[in-house]
Order: structure tokens, then sequence, then C-alpha cells
């Protein structure tokens, strides 16, 4: 299994040399004494290197142990240190079977490495908290709801995350699934352009909050994509959709220090996600401006449950696309262009509801409307989402 096997020519090689050593009498001895079982010749090994690669990439997932962060605790004012983790060492592991002993029993134990924290307890000495970059707040409604404890919780996990100098974060992989499991809630989301009932809503509010902090602290934005419609809670351009294991938003700490995430409730409606450990660069200027626009449509629905009423579910809203522009202004500096990024926000579809017994007339498209679509589904079936 790990590449060792019997090497049989060689074996039979030195075999047959042993039987024709000496005089015929001594040949004789040892043939009847090898009828009897009583010789014991040694074995050739041979060792194949490929084989014993395979074998051990196939235990490197089970060797594995991943680091630990260092991390400050903001409540109990203390320091978490790192824990380094290990991986499998492969070619060390190789070669010390490849030199070891080849008796019946040997046992060859695997080569480990360290695998050091991304961000390390030394790193933190270098975090003053008393330091803001950047911090941005949005609004939500009450606490009671799902949608402002989902807020507070994708809040508390994200809260006191270290983005190490260079490190790549991913919103999806500090948050985790949106379960009920894991403190989730039900709450609305955004599916087929309709609100509808989902596990998780309003945690694209805190990815949101984090991005417009983000920014304006300059850090480098590697994955982001706007909603589907404007955001209530934010600006143009500011807003970010996440859904689980599909959209994420992902940022890079370009500083040569590293950062920390304060993401909490500053009040019961209000989230604050504040980028400590450095200075502002200077004073952020944010702004955006329209490149298209495009008209909305009507989408009419049958609710066999409706009978013969119909409900206006959602109002229709004009497409969008924009480019927003992020300027600079360092202290005693000109002011200069520091980044320039896309969003597009699709138009929203005027929603009627109508039982199958309906027969009047639909009020005339309003102003921004061209067409209409009808469909006899339940558009909350449906899997595509974009969590709002």
């Amino acid at each position: 299994v790990i590449g060792i096997v019997v090497d049989v020519g060689v074996t039979m090689e030195r075999t047959l040399a042993e039987a024709l050593r000496g005089n015929l009498r001594q040949r004789l001895y040892r043939w009847m004494s090898a009828r009897r079982g009583d010789v014991d010749l040694p074995l050739s090994w041979s060792f194949d290197r490929y084989r014993a690669e395979v074998t051990l990439e196939r235990l490197t997932e089970r060797v594995r142990r991943e680091p630990v962060d260092a991390r400050l605790d903001l409540l109990q004012h203390e320091r978490i240190d790192d824990q380094d983790g290990q991986e499998l060492d492969v070619w060390a592991t190789i070669g010390f079977i490849e030199n070891g002993d080849r008796e019946p029993d040997a046992v060859f134990g695997i080569r480990t490495r360290p695998v050091p924290a991304r961000v390390t307890s030394a790193m933190l000495t270098d975090v003053d908290v008393s330091r803001v970059l950047a911090a941005f707040e949005t609004k939500f409604k009450g606490t009671k709801h799902g949608r402002g404890r989902n807020v507070a919780k994708a809040a508390e996990y994200l809260n006191e995350t270290i983005i190490a100098p260079g490190q790549v974060i991913s919103f999806n992989d500090l948050v985790g699934p949106r379960e009920l499991e894991r403190g989730f809630h039900w709450a609305p989301v955004i599916i087929r352009d309709e609100l509808a009932p989902g596990i998780g809503g309003g945690t694209c509010q805190v990815a949101s909050t984090l991005h417009a902090a983000a920014v304006y602290g300059l850090l480098d934005v590697v994955e982001r994509r706007s909603h589907s419609r404007p955001s209530d809670y934010a600006p143009l351009g500011l807003d970010a959709t996440v859904i689980y294991g599909e959209v994420d938003l992902k940022l890079k700490n370009p500083y040569d220090t590293p950062l920390i995430i304060h993401a909490f409730l500053a009040d019961p409606k209000t989230l604050r996600v504040e980028i400590l450990g450095r200075d502002a660069p200077g004073e952020i200027e944010y702004g955006y401006a329209v490149r298209k626009v495009e008209d909305f449509y009507r989408r009419v629905t049958v609710k066999r449950w409706l009978d013969d009423r119909r409900v206006r579910r959602q109002r229709g809203r004009k497409g969008i696309d924009i480019i927003s522009v992020v300027k600079v202004v360092p202290p005693g500096g000109k002011r200069r262009v520091a980044s320039q990024y896309y969003s597009g926000y699709k138009p929203v579809p005027e929603v009627f509801w109508v039982g199958p017994a309906h027969d009047e007339e639909l009020p005339e498209l309003p102003e921004g409307a061209e067409g209409v679509e009808y469909e006899d589904i339940d558009p909350q079936s449906a899997t595509a989402r974009d969590d709002t």
C-alpha cells in the first residue's frame, strides 16, 4: 500500500545462488531442510515512490489540522493567541519510508510540517482598536422580527474578524450557512424579483454595511455583486448581495498592518460596521453616475386561492445601471480617483396576483412600464433567490 513490495526477481536470484553454494552434500542438506521448512532466507524489497505518493496524498485531509488565528475579544478586552495547524509532508514521509527498516513488523511514522496562522498574536500588538479606518451605519426595522434578529446574528458571526496584511476574507465563510440551527430566522427574501419568506433575510444588509465600510476604507473589493433591485438601507452602489454557496462578498486588506472588523448594533435599529487598526488615508468621497435606465413590465400571476379577486402584490421600478467613483483627498494632497466599479439593478416588475375567476380589467400600465407577462405558477416555489 505504501510502495514497499517484495522484489521477486532479486529474491529468486539470491535463493538460487544460495541453493547452488557449496558441495553436493551441503546442497542436498539445504534441499532437505527447505522441504522441512527449516530454511529462512531474507526477502529482497523494492520501493515504488509513485505508489507511495498516491497513497499518502489520500491521507492529506485526514492529517491536516487547520490553524487558529489570533483574535481580540472586544467585549472581554483580551487577546486569544493563535495556534499552528499541521499538514502532511509527503516527500519527507516518502524519504523516511524509503530509507526505513524492512522487517515484517516495521512501523513508519508520517512526517508533518506546521501550518502557521494567518493572524498571529504578534500582529495583534500592532492593532490599535482606537484608530478607525472607516465605518458605516444602516437602519433596519425592529429587533423582534426575523429580519432584525438575522441582522444581529450575522453581525455576531462577522464581529472580531482579523484581516491580516494581504489576506482575502469571504463573507460567506465568516457568517456561514443561514440555517435555523445556527440562530437564523424566517424573514422576507427576494425570489424571482418578488419578496417571499426565506431563512436568513436581512443577512445582505450586514454584507452591504461591511461593503460600504470597505469602500470608505479603500480596501480591495475582490468579489461583489449588487442586489437585483436598489436597497432601501444603502445608497446605490454601496450595497452587496450574498447567497450562501453562490454569491459572495470578498475583501482584501491592501495595507501592511492587520485590521479588525467591529460589527454591532449601535442601537436596537442601527447596524454599525467599523474597520479598526489604522487611521483613514484621507477624506473619502463617494458618488455615482447613471449609465442606463430600463423600463419595467407588469407580471400577472394566477393564484387559485384568490378566486375572483386580485391583489397588487408589488409596485414596479425601473432598472438602472451605474458607475461608482471613489475619490480620496490625502492630508495635504490632491484629490485622486481611488477606484471605479459597476452596479446593475434589474427592473422590478409590477406584480398582480389574480384569481382564476377574476374578469375585471387591470389598471392601465403605470409610467415606466412596458408590456405584460402572464404566468400560472407560484413564484415562491422557485429556487433562484437574491437575499435581501
